[in-house]
């Protein structure tokens, strides 16, 4: 029975080298040499919802009040963070869409515009991936955090009883998967765009949160173990690694993709622990540098590969280097632009 959770909470270095190199195998899916592997965008997105649910339960749990006010805080601060780079990639979006123009017309157009800008088009299917692609992450991510503060709240309850964080992942689980299976068996009755969905992702980002609450009663654990047997922690986080990569490339498609959210779990629960090789490699310093602009990478590579497209063709893996390194630098100064807005106001 669990009462409580640690004040001390410390920052997760390898946690944020993943999320780095997530990044990378989404710029690739992006690109046009992608050789016949699953789909690193999914798997990526599914990763990074499951991040970020871990992460925010890690920090705020226990000290978050469930209310309909604090979610409103919390989605407010969130808005105020992404929302200036959200509406610079849509204005860069809005100025090459003559072709979405001529596809749609002006009134679907115009509509597709209106909920991009109020983020509400991973609610539309349609219209999910118009104007800046990605920023569909950004709507349902949205709406992950606005529920944050009641799923902390019910992680918070649950940790009092007797598998009680047991039965909160197996259950946003069960639901994510019974979503698959319902439809598997017959897609005509039962469809739900599980790409990007929100209320799919919410069950991804609640099960990322419930691991971050069992990383925080029982993490201290694990961690004292890992640090007098890296070898072992090393051997965990390489299988865990490898058990994804091949079980992925063995098994691809979303129907079976998640099935292996349990293994996406046990692969983030190892690599809290920065003692084992995954671990170190992860929290390197420069994977952690580079997690300082991930937000402005995600943002712009879609538009800085799409711009490049109409002004440099090309298509050899030297011209997707450029494209990532010209993604880096403009990332890195609307990095520092936009620091320097946040601090005058």
């Amino acid at each position: 029975m669990i009462s409580h959770f640690p004040d001390k909470r410390n920052y997760i270095a390898p946690l944020a080298g993943l999320k780095v190199l997530l990044l990378c195998l989404i710029f690739i899916w992006h690109t046009d040499r992608m050789p016949p592997l699953p789909d690193l965008g999914l798997i990526g997105t599914t990763l990074f919802f499951m991040v970020s649910g871990f992460l925010t339960a890690y920090k705020h749990i226990g000290s978050m009040s469930c209310s309909w006010q604090t979610s409103w805080e919390v989605a407010w601060a969130k808005l105020r963070h992404f929302y200036p780079l959200h509406l610079l990639t849509f204005l860069l979006a809005a100025a090459i869409s003559k072709d979405w123009i001529d596809f749609m017309g002006w009134q679907a157009y115009l509509c597709s515009a209106l909920l991009n800008l109020a983020l509400l088009q991973s609610w539309f299917s349609e219209i999910r991936f118009t104007f800046n692609g990605v920023s569909w992450f950004l709507s349902s991510l949205l709406f992950c955090y606005f529920c944050s503060p009641m799923i902390n709240g019910l992680l918070t309850r649950a940790a009092d009883k007797a598998w009680g964080l047991a039965g909160f992942w197996a259950g946003t689980f069960c639901l994510r998967l019974a979503i698959t299976v319902l439809m598997y068996i017959n897609p005509h009755f039962f469809y739900v765009d599980t790409y990007v969905n929100p209320l799919v992702r919410l069950l991804e980002f609640a099960n990322g949160a419930s691991l971050g609450a069992v990383f925080l009663v029982y993490g201290r654990n694990w961690q004292t173990y890992c640090a007098s047997h890296p070898v072992l922690a090393s051997f965990c986080q390489l299988l865990l690694t490898i058990g994804c990569i091949v079980g992925l490339g063995i098994f691809s498609g979303q129907n079976i993709h998640t099935l292996f959210i349990p293994l996406y779990g046990l692969l983030l629960l190892s690599l809290t622990e920065s003692s084992g090789l995954l671990g170190k490699l992860l929290g390197h310093k420069i994977l952690l540098w580079a997690s300082v602009i991930e937000l402005e990478f995600f943002m712009l590579h879609q538009m800085v590969i799409r711009y490049m497209r109409l002004t440099l063709p090309g298509s050899s893996w030297k011209y997707y280097l450029l494209v990532f390194v010209c993604t880096v630098i403009l990332s890195f100064m609307v990095y520092k632009l936009h620091k320097a807005l946040r601090r005058k106001a």
